[in-house]
C-alpha cells in the first residue's frame, strides 16, 4: 500500500477505526493495526480504550470527543479554562496520552465491584460516592491482608 495516497489525518482516522474494533471486538483487529501502525511509522496508535460518546450524543458533544482525539493522535497540547470549586477560574494545557472514562448505569453488586478493582491503581471511580466509598472499603480490606 502506497501510503502516500493518504494524508496524516487519514492514516490516523484508519488507525482510530482499528483501534475502535480492538476495543468492540477484543484483540481480533491487533494484527493489522500493528502492521498499519508499522506502515504509517506511528507509534501512538493504541491511543484509546474504548467510547461510546457519538452514540446517543448531540453535536457538541462530538465537537468535544473530535477536540481530545485529534489532540491525543496529533500529540498537541490542549488547553481549557478549569473552575475550582471556589469558583477561581485558570486556564490549563495539558498533553493528553490516552482517554478512557465511562459513564453507565449498573447496580451495584459484588461482580460491578470486582470488575472495577480488577483494573488495579490505573482506575479511579468518580462518582456517585456510595460506590467511591464502597471500592475504597474494599481496598482497605485488601491492603489490611498485608500489612
Amino acid at each position: 500500500m502506497n501510503k502516500s495516497i493518504l494524508s496524516d489525518r487519514e492514516q490516523n482516522e484508519i488507525l482510530s477505526a482499528l483501534q475502535s474494533l480492538n476495543a468492540l471486538n477484543g484483540s481480533m483487529a491487533d494484527p493489522v493495526l500493528s502492521k498499519m501502525g508499522m506502515l504509517f511509522k506511528k507509534d501512538n496508535a493504541n491511543w484509546i480504550d474504548v467510547d461510546f460518546s457519538h452514540w446517543g450524543s448531540d453535536e457538541k458533544e462530538r465537537e468535544k470527543f473530535t477536540l481530545v482525539k485529534n489532540s491525543i493522535l496529533e500529540r498537541t497540547l490542549l488547553s481549557f479554562d478549569y473552575f475550582s470549586s471556589y469558583g477561581e477560574k485558570s486556564s490549563r494545557m495539558i498533553e493528553l496520552l490516552k482517554l478512557f472514562t465511562i459513564k453507565t448505569s449498573i447496580p451495584f453488586s459484588d461482580w460491578i465491584y470486582g470488575y472495577i478493582m480488577s483494573f488495579g491503581e490505573q482506575v479511579e471511580v468518580l462518582e456517585p460516592a456510595e460506590l467511591k466509598n464502597e471500592i475504597r472499603n474494599k481496598c482497605e480490606k485488601v491492603l489490611r491482608k498485608y500489612l
